[in-house]
């Protein structure tokens, strides 16, 4: 659908639709004539449609003729006639940002919408047929603007009221100020805390590393004084060793001070055949080899 003051720019899409420009010979809109001002060849025509005579309403189908075919869309085409009924808020900053509701008929008639409060535009952000929303711009002053909008060619004008810019509210900028006093105090606390804690830290560490210089200090003094202890002593010993070295046994007197540390073996008249038996005994065993070398390992 569109205004029914024309205006508004129609894409067809389709097939066969010729292969040059000047196979088109004529789109026509309920009637009315849509001149064509871009083409896809065989696919696709744009055209902008022309207004009707009078107000009113009009419907019918897009009608394409390429050179001595017509060509019939299956959808119908309107011409409307948009009407503003209300609009809501009233006023708003001057700062601007705030969304106006619009309501009315036909009001996303056509193939270009605009909203505008006296000469300021107003950022359309959202259009249905009851309804629109825009966001208001910047004004360099109070004002009362009228609404207006365009519809392609059409124009219409809210007569009802007006849309007040009003001076912006103090308090946004004393909350403001509020806010970022609130913000630098808290981040100067922080920075107070994050300080405090790293000074701690620091003398912390400071007071581990002296701590550990010292305890370095006490162990190697007592290292020091072990070893000079163990040097007294090996100083001693040596006064007990013979001129030849460290004292010695001999493998035989060794061995008899181990096995028989009394200096002799004593035996009872009534055990004594028995210790010979055991004697005979250990004698096979020594002759065994492995045994001997078992035994001798030991």
């Amino acid at each position: 659908s569109g205004p029914w003051e024309g205006g508004t720019n129609i894409t067809i899409n389709g097939i066969n639709l010729g292969q040059t420009f000047e196979d088109i010979i004529s789109v026509s809109v309920a009637g009315i004539t849509c001149e064509p001002y871009a083409y896809t060849p065989s696919t696709q025509i744009m055209c902008q449609v022309n207004g009707l005579e009078t107000v009113g309403s009009k419907e019918g189908f897009i009608i394409v003729t390429i050179k001595d075919t017509h060509y019939q869309s299956k959808d119908l085409y309107q011409f409307v006639d948009p009407a503003i009924r209300s609009i809501y808020p009233l006023s708003g900053s001057r700062s601007g940002g705030n969304t106006l509701h619009i309501t009315g008929s036909h009001m996303n008639a056509g193939s270009l919408v605009e909203a505008f409060i006296d000469e300021l535009p107003c950022d359309i952000i959202s259009m249905k047929s009851e309804s629109v929303c825009c966001i208001t711009s910047a004004s360099d002053r109070k004002r009362n603007g009228k609404l207006k909008m365009n519809f392609d060619k059409g124009t219409r004008n809210f007569e009802s009221g007006s849309y007040e810019y009003v001076e912006d509210p103090n308090f946004y900028i004393e909350a403001l100020v509020i806010a970022l006093t609130f913000v630098l105090i808290i981040l100067f606390i922080f920075m107070i805390a994050y300080r405090r804690k790293s000074t701690k830290n620091t003398s912390g560490l400071k007071r581990i590393r002296k701590q550990m210089d010292v305890l370095e200090l006490r162990v190697a003094e007592e290292c020091k004084e072990a070893f000079i202890e163990l040097q007294t002593e090996i100083t001693d010993m040596t006064g007990d060793l013979t001129g030849d070295g460290i004292p010695f046994l001999d493998y035989r007197t060794y061995t008899m001070m181990n096995l028989f540390p009394n200096g002799e073996l004593e035996l009872q008249c009534q055990e004594f055949l028995m210790k010979e038996k055991k004697l005979v005994l250990f004698r096979q065993l020594i002759l065994n080899k492995t045994f001997l070398l078992l035994f001798i390992r030991t």
